[in-house]
């Protein structure tokens, strides 16, 4: 027995022949600004960020783009959703992607050989992508975390403390392995960002996500609401100097490190079966996660003390 399944009715909407794209358009040309959804498919709160926008938002220039990006990707999981016998925890443990994590396989080389589904799908959205003036590219967890602002260099050059997060992150998408899927963005006249604004198991995400689109609109005039660019998080700025990667199975790291844990100069952090790793300055462990091989275990953040 299957539970009734409901699809969110931007998936009826077409542009250019390219499904799951609506836009709002103002009297003006410029800016062209997409607001990104579910490139992991099991991150379906910012769907309730574009249901707002498009009934509270008066666009009065540019256009305002709303596109989910991996739609078989997020029809799997409502489908999912709807099976009796998976309780949220199963459903949750290959939650990402249906063939290759989207935010890895956008490099202009993985784009001439679209093998799979998510690389077959973000070229088809390249006409789209090529269009725009900015992308900001929305994400949620189901950890409780805090928010993180994800700058390329050129986004932070362009609008630096504009947004409210508790984490700001700055050459973070061009220290990743694989390309994301805004970079397709980056390599062309755009900018674009994302933001991770914490667990969606609760408002605070969609509070955090709506704040931060809101105050992207505002600064770029698109609507005529005043509201107040008051900053309630830290907005602590991390810039990133480098990364570790799991080559093998048999990758260990030497100690359970912690985010923002600091580790100095010749610190052995990792075994691998290709190498010992040794910290080769001082600094400080950025999001460590163990990931299968070929994946980030953790970055590198350099910060004078105060």
């Amino acid at each position: 027995m299957k539970k009734n399944i409901e699809y969110h009715d931007l998936l009826t909407h077409f542009y250019q022949g390219i499904q799951w794209v609506q836009i709002i358009e103002g009297k003006n040309d410029w800016p062209n600004v997409w607001i990104s959804v579910c490139t992991h498919w099991s991150e379906t709160v910012w769907l309730e960020i574009i249901d707002h926008l498009k009934k509270e938002v008066n666009i009065i220039n540019g256009k305002l783009y709303f596109i989910l990006s991996n739609i078989l990707a997020y029809e799997k999981n409502q489908y999912m959703k709807g099976m009796w016998w998976l309780d949220d925890k199963s459903m949750l443990i290959h939650s990402r992607y249906i063939d290759e994590n989207m935010n890895r396989c956008c490099s202009e080389e993985s784009l001439m050989n679209p093998i799979n589904y998510e690389r077959s799908r973000a070229k088809e959205l390249i006409s789209v992508l090529q269009e725009l003036d900015i992308l900001f590219d929305i994400h949620s967890t189901y950890s409780d975390t805090w928010s993180m602002l994800i700058h390329t260099q050129k986004s932070h050059d362009k609008f630096n403390d504009l947004f409210d997060a508790d984490e700001v992150y700055i050459g973070l998408p061009e220290t990743v392995i694989g390309k994301p899927f805004g970079d397709i963005v980056n390599r062309g006249s755009g900018i674009w960002f994302a933001i991770e604004a914490g667990s969606q198991l609760n408002q605070n995400s969609y509070k955090t996500g709506l704040n931060n689109v809101s105050r992207l609109i505002s600064h770029l005039n698109m609507w005529n609401n005043k509201m107040s660019m008051k900053k309630e998080k830290e907005n602590k700025k991390i810039s990133i100097i480098g990364r570790i990667m799991i080559h093998n199975e048999t990758f260990k790291s030497m100690k359970s490190f912690k985010h923002l844990d600091k580790i100095y100069k010749g610190e052995y952090i990792a075994y691998d079966w290709i190498q010992d790793i040794y910290a080769q300055e001082d600094c400080y462990i950025v999001l460590p996660s163990n990931h299968k091989p070929w994946e980030e275990y953790c970055f590198l953040w350099k910060i004078e003390d105060k």
